[in-house]
């Protein structure tokens, strides 16, 4: 584990603990704990990795997805139309995107996920690790906040 990658992990599990009340689970991939899970906590988990999986209804109507950062993708986008043309449109154009999800944390209807990035743009290309902070209710994801772990490589690549 890199330096960066460390502190991202710390930053997340922080964040996770103070914000949702619950700890870094640490769980590997493979490594299953569903007995601490309720089944509520099982849906909000699906719910994220169904979007992982690009199935837009997953989303509500009414997202709101706040980007970080200093780049034309950073800003807070309000509803499936800014999420899912404005949003994904300022990205463009990808000529890679490669996204794998690490890990899932859930406590309620929130739900933390850690991910790791590569992609191709502009000549630019990019490699790392970040996070996602989500907010299910209803099996719909209502909003989410992503964190990276250079952020400044990632302004750079999205204003490539």
């Amino acid at each position: 584990m890199t330096r960066a990658e460390f502190l991202l992990a710390m930053r997340v599990g922080a964040l996770a603990q103070l914000v949702l009340g619950c700890g870094w689970l640490g769980l590997s991939p493979g490594v299953r704990k569903e007995s601490i899970m309720t089944d509520h906590d099982r849906r909000n988990a699906e719910a994220a990795r169904r979007l992982y999986q690009r199935e837009m209804d997953v989303l509500s109507p009414d997202i709101v997805w706040h980007v970080p950062g200093h780049n034309p993708v950073s800003g807070t986008y309000h509803g499936l139309k800014e999420y899912a043309e404005i949003m994904t449109g300022r990205m463009a154009p990808l000529d890679r995107r490669d996204f794998d999800v690490n890990h899932v944390m859930v406590n309620g209807e929130y739900v933390v996920a850690t991910v790791h990035f590569v992609g191709d743009r502009r000549g630019k290309h990019i490699d790392m690790n970040g996070a996602h902070i989500l907010r299910v209710r209803d099996g719909k994801i209502i909003e989410g906040w992503g964190f990276a772990s250079d952020q400044n490589a990632l302004d750079d690549f999205f204003s490539a």
